[in-house]
C-alpha cells in the first residue's frame, strides 16, 4: 500500500471515531469505573517510610576523638543484619501481628517480614521503610525497626570502642612486658659490671690517677724511711759495738758473753739481711730469751733490739728502729694496697669498652621501645575516653528526624496504573472494534481517499447534499453520541459516589 493510501486509511479511521465520539467516551468512563471497582477490590499494600538522621559526636573532637571510624554503608548491613535477625523479627511477630505460628510457619512469617523491609541510605541519612497490606502496622513496624537501628548502632559504636580499647591495651602491655625485660636485662647486666660502664671510666681514671699519686707518694715516703733505719741502725751499732767491748773488758760473766756474741751475730745478719728475713728474726728471739733469762724479766718488758742497755741515748735508738721498721712495715702494706686498688682500676677501665659494647647491643632499641609504649598509653586513654563517650551515647549517633505514619495511598496496587490501565481497556473495548471493522472494510468518503488509492484519473465528484433523510440520520447519531456519554458518565459518577477516594485507597 502507498503512503498516501496509508494516509487515507488514517484519516478515514479519524473520521469514523469522529462520527462515533460517545465510543471514546464510554470507552473512557466505563473503564474508569471498572478501574475503580477494581482497586476497591483488590488486595492492597502501604509503604510507611521513617527517616533518620547521623547525628555527629556531642563532645567536639579535639577533646575526645572517636576510635570508631567506618564506612556509613558498611555499618548499615551490619546494623541490618543485626537488626533483622530472628530473635528481633520474632519480636516484631508477636508485638503486630497476633497469634504466631510456630515451626515453619514461624520462619515464612519471619522472611516475609524481612523481604518487606527496605532501607535507603545517603549520605548523613537513611530511610527505614517497611510494607504491609495494613497501614497502621507497615507505620508501627518501620518505628518499631528505626528503634532498633538506633539501639543497635549504639551497641555496636559502644562494641567497637571497647574491642578498640582492649586492643590497644594489649599492645600496650606487650610493649611493657617486652620494655620491662629489656630493662631487666640492663639492670642485671649493670649490676654485675656496676663500676665498668662508660659513666664511671671518668671516675675510675681520676681514682686511678690519685692512687697512682699515693703510689709514688708511698715510694718516697718508704725510701725516707729506709734511710733513717739505716742511720739509726749505724748509730745503734756503733754504740752497741762501744758497750760490748767495754763489757768484755769489765766481767766474766757468761751470761753477758753469750747476751754480747748473740748481739753481734745479730747486727752482723742485719747487715747482710733484712729485718724479715727468718734468720733475722729467730734471732731476735733468741736475743729476747737471752735478755729474760739474765736479767730475769718478763718477755713484754725485753726490748728486741741489739742488746739490752740502760743507756738513754741506746734506747731512744732502739725505739728509732723499731719505730722506723714498724712504719716501713706499714707503708709497704698501705702501697701493696695501693696497687690492688690500681690493679682494679685498670681492670674496670680496659673492660670498660668490651662492657659498653654489651650494653649496647642491651639497649639497641631501648628508646624506640620507650616511645613505643609512651604512645600506646597515651592511645590506651584516648581509647578509653572514646568508650566512655559512645557507652554513654555521646559518639555518632542515630536520631529519628521524620515519624513513619499510616498512608491513605497503596503503592500496590499503583492507583494510578490501575486506572490508566482501566481507561485504555475501555477504549479499546469499544473504540477498537469500531477501528477494526474499518481497517477491515475501507470505505472511500473523499476525493482524496479515491486520489490515493488508484492512479485513475478523477473526472468528476458529486459532492454529498443534504437531505432530510441524512440530516435526521445525523441527529440520531449525534443523540446516540450523546446519550451514551452520558449514560457512561453517569455510571462513573455511580461508582465514585458508591466509592468515595478514601474508601476506595483504604
Amino acid at each position: 500500500m502507498k503512503s498516501d493510501a496509508k494516509t487515507a486509511l488514517i484519516l478515514e479511521l479519524l473520521d469514523a471515531v469522529r462520527n462515533n465520539w460517545w465510543t471514546v467516551f464510554t470507552g473512557a468512563f466505563l473503564g474508569l469505573a471498572a478501574g475503580i471497582v477494581a482497586l476497591h477490590y483488590m488486595p492492597k499494600t502501604y509503604e510507611a517510610a521513617t527517616k533518620v538522621l547521623v547525628v555527629p559526636q556531642q563532645i567536639p573532637s579535639e577533646y575526645v576523638r572517636t576510635t570508631v571510624i567506618d564506612d556509613m554503608k558498611l555499618r548499615m548491613k551490619v546494623l541490618q543484619e543485626a537488626v533483622l535477625s530472628r530473635g528481633h523479627l520474632s519480636q516484631i511477630a508477636v508485638d503486630y501481628f497476633g497469634p504466631v505460628p510456630q515451626d515453619e510457619e514461624l520462619e515464612l512469617l519471619i522472611e516475609d517480614i524481612r523481604s518487606r523491609v527496605q532501607v535507603n541510605v545517603r549520605r548523613g541519612l537513611f530511610t527505614l521503610s517497611f510494607r504491609d497490606a495494613d497501614p497502621e502496622r507497615a507505620a508501627a513496624v518501620a518505628n518499631q525497626l528505626a528503634q532498633q537501628y538506633i539501639g543497635e548502632n549504639a551497641l555496636f559504636r559502644a562494641s567497637r570502642a571497647e574491642e578498640m580499647t582492649d586492643t590497644l591495651v594489649a599492645m600496650a602491655e606487650s610493649a611493657l612486658q617486652e620494655l620491662t625485660e629489656q630493662e631487666r636485662a640492663i639492670s642485671s647486666f649493670k649490676a654485675k659490671h656496676p663500676y665498668e660502664t662508660e659513666e664511671n671510666l671518668n671516675s675510675n681514671l681520676r681514682m686511678r690517677e690519685m692512687r697512682q699519686r699515693d703510689l709514688e707518694i708511698g715510694e718516697q715516703a718508704i725510701v725516707t724511711s729506709e734511710a733513717r733505719l739505716r742511720e739509726a741502725r749505724r748509730a745503734l751499732v756503733s754504740g752497741s759495738a762501744m758497750g760490748s767491748v767495754e763489757g768484755s773488758d769489765g766481767t766474766t760473766d757468761p751470761g753477758r758473753i753469750n747476751l754480747a756474741r748473740i748481739e753481734q751475730e745479730l747486727r752482723d745478719l742485719r747487715l747482710r739481711y733484712h729485718d724479715e728475713h727468718p734468720s733475722v728474726k729467730k734471732k731476735k728471739k733468741e736475743l729476747v730469751t737471752a735478755r729474760v733469762e739474765l736479767f730475769g724479766l718478763d718477755a713484754t718488758d725485753v726490748t728486741s733490739g741489739d742488746r739490752a742497755s740502760n743507756n738513754p741515748a741506746e734506747l731512744r735508738l732502739q725505739g728509732q728502729v723499731t719505730a722506723a721498721e714498724e712504719q716501713i712495715a706499714g707503708l709497704r702494706d698501705e702501697q701493696g694496697q695501693i696497687k690492688a686498688k690500681i690493679a682494679m682500676y685498670d681492670r674496670r677501665i680496659e673492660a670498660t669498652p668490651l662492657v659498653e659494647a654489651q650494653l649496647a647491643d642491651l639497649t639497641k632499641g631501648h628508646d624506640v621501645l620507650r616511645e613505643q609504649y609512651r604512645n600506646s598509653r597515651t592511645r590506651v586513654e584516648s581509647a578509653k575516653s572514646a568508650q566512655t563517650m559512645e557507652e554513654s551515647r555521646k559518639g555518632e549517633q542515630f536520631e529519628i528526624i521524620e515519624e513513619a505514619i499510616p498512608s491513605s495511598l497503596s503503592i500496590k496496587p499503583n492507583p494510578k496504573k490501575v486506572m490508566g490501565m482501566a481507561a485504555v481497556a475501555g477504549l479499546l473495548l469499544f473504540v477498537g472494534p469500531l477501528l477494526a471493522s474499518r481497517a477491515l472494510n475501507p470505505r472511500v468518503r473523499s476525493e482524496a481517499g479515491l486520489r490515493s488509492i488508484t492512479d485513475l484519473p478523477v473526472l468528476v465528484t458529486i459532492p454529498r447534499l443534504n437531505c432530510p433523510a441524512t440530516m435526521s440520520l445525523n441527529r440520531r447519531k449525534r443523540m446516540l453520541n450523546i446519550g451514551l456519554s452520558v449514560v457512561s458518565a453517569g455510571v462513573l459518577a455511580l461508582v465514585v459516589a458508591g466509592f468515595s477516594l478514601g474508601v476506595v485507597g483504604g
